[in-house]
Parts: C-alpha cells; structure tokens; sequence
C-alpha cells in the first residue's frame, strides 16, 4: 500500500492496534525498513536468539520496537509463550474471507 504524504501513512500505522478490537488477531502490517534497518533487525534477532540459547531455556527473548525510533530486548517466560502460541492466528486466506464479507 502506498500513501500520497507521511502524515497520511503515520496516521493508519499509529491507529492498526484498533483492528485488533475487531477480531483481527494475527493480521501482521508493518512499515517497509532500509536495508541498514533490517540488518540492525536481524543483528539484535541473532543476539535474541544466543539470549535465550544461554537461559538454559527458561527464558525467550525477544526484540521489539522500531530501528527508527529504539529497538529493545524483553525477557519473555517460556510458559507464557507457550500459552500464547497456543492462540489462533488467522491465515491469509482467512483474512481475505473476512475482508470480503464486509
């Protein structure tokens, strides 16, 4: 998708958590990143992953946030992660069928 202005596109990025109210769990949208941006990603994803490699297991760590803005560790417990997993994502097609009813 593509905006005519930034302030345009802030303004549906900054308001999609919304979607999630409506049942729309699983629905991934997300900024396009720089080549820099997704190498910082994929830099601090590998250092996620050797995190938790040495918690022995108890631990998943994950990054969130934004290279724009500040990319962050959180410490996750396993069972947490576990139950969550367990919740249903939708599949694309999925998503396609209910953007069609409406």
């Amino acid at each position: 998708m593509t905006f005519q202005n930034v302030y345009d596109k802030e303004k549906i990025m900054s308001n999609l958590h919304h979607l999630k109210n409506l049942g729309y769990i699983g629905l991934s949208i997300t900024d396009d990143f720089s080549i820099n941006e997704r190498k910082k990603i994929k830099e601090m994803c590998q250092e996620a992953k050797r995190k938790t490699a040495d918690s022995g297991g108890d631990f998943i760590w994950r990054v969130r946030g934004s290279p724009r803005t500040s990319l962050y560790f959180i410490k996750t417990s396993r069972e947490i992660f576990d139950n969550s997993a367990k919740q249903k994502r939708l599949t694309s097609l999925e998503i396609k069928e209910l953007l069609e009813e409406d």
